[in-house]
């Protein structure tokens, strides 16, 4: 049922609502209790760097890659998800790769008596 609710969350996408593990653990490993890097820094200083713009205006660069989510990613990801099937090359090639191990197998057994 989870999967259903993926476009759902895709459309309500806000980077600024992301949980990382750091920052719910106080920058502490829980079992260790050594100092952990925040992830969100990291990954708010790479996004910046890509989405952001001379001039922008705070963090109007966070706007522009919620809406790039939003938009182009929710609608991808709703053509596979919401057909509620997936991608028929992937499909296809699970169903003529799936068997191959068997394959082998077969031959030895059918083989093994004229060896």
């Amino acid at each position: 049922t989870r999967l259903y609710q993926l476009p759902r969350q895709l459309q309500d996408f806000r980077v600024q609502d992301a949980q990382c593990f750091c920052c719910s653990n106080d920058h502490q490993h829980p079992e260790t209790g050594k100092e952990l890097p925040c992830d969100r820094r990291l990954v708010f200083t790479a996004l910046e760097k890509w989405f952001g713009r001379d001039g922008d205006v705070e963090d109007h660069w966070m706007e522009r890659f919620n809406g790039m989510v939003r938009e182009k990613l929710s609608s991808r990801i709703t053509q596979t998800v919401g057909r509620g099937l997936p991608p028929f090359k992937y499909v296809l090639s699970t169903v003529c790769v799936a068997p191959v191990p068997y394959i082998g197998w077969l031959m030895v057994v059918s083989l093994a008596p004229f060896f």
